[in-house]
């Protein structure tokens, strides 16, 4: 997965880069994640969400009047006092990840300096930290403290999340977005016989140049 998720960002770049035309945007913005554990009986639980906010840069290729293709790289940080996730975790929790998203974008204009836009495509993403402070219940045992549940848990860092949304650009200097992402792969340990998936909401600002 890590060098598909390399493969993919320097395709992208190199892409982006043989363009005259291409857009660069520096941004940032709001981030609202949850994650749904699945049991092996099919029964979910769904996590308190937690909120964050995600920094970054991003570089678009008008492909015609209407089409464009866009690869980034942002930082995003998540964050919850009161999270709790079905019977095995409860506390303050953070995570923290670096994402490359890769998009397909299509608009019109709506009026003079107004553009509106639709966009969708994949993100790869890699968990640099999923830490717990609090209570914690593994295979029955009560661990208090702070817990790293990629180091001591085995979790999966990597995932490719897909989703799409919608943007406005503004005098061709202010970019404003809204967007929605599905994790697709299982966050647990490959010989669990449960599930997590990650899924987030963000809105946010971008400054074009």
């Amino acid at each position: 997965m890590k060098k598909i998720l390399t493969s993919v960002l320097a395709a992208s770049l190199m892409l982006l880069g043989t363009s005259a035309f291409a857009q660069v945007s520096v941004g940032a913005g709001y981030v609202n994640s949850k994650n749904t554990y699945t049991t092996s009986s099919g029964s979910t639980n769904a996590s308190e969400p937690m909120n964050g906010f995600y920094v970054g840069v991003d570089y678009n290729v008008p492909i015609g009047d209407i089409f464009g293709m866009s690869a980034g790289v942002n930082y995003e940080f998540l964050t919850s006092k009161d999270y709790e996730l079905g019977s095995f975790l409860k506390g303050k929790y953070t995570e923290q990840y670096i994402n490359v998203p890769v998009r397909i974008n299509a608009g019109f204009g709506l009026a003079d300096g107004v553009r509106l836009f639709v966009f969708g495509g994949p993100t790869f993403s890699y968990g640099l930290s999923a830490q717990s402070e609090g209570n914690l219940s593994v295979a029955g045992l009560d661990l208090g403290g702070k817990y790293d549940n990629y180091q001591k848990a085995g979790w999966n860092r990597f995932d490719v999340m897909v989703g799409g949304g919608a943007g406005l650009d503004l005098m061709d200097k202010i970019r404003l977005t809204v967007g929605y992402d599905l994790g697709m792969f299982n966050r647990l340990p490959k010989d669990s016989s449960d599930k997590l998936n990650r899924n987030k909401l963000h809105a946010g600002i971008a400054f074009l140049f």
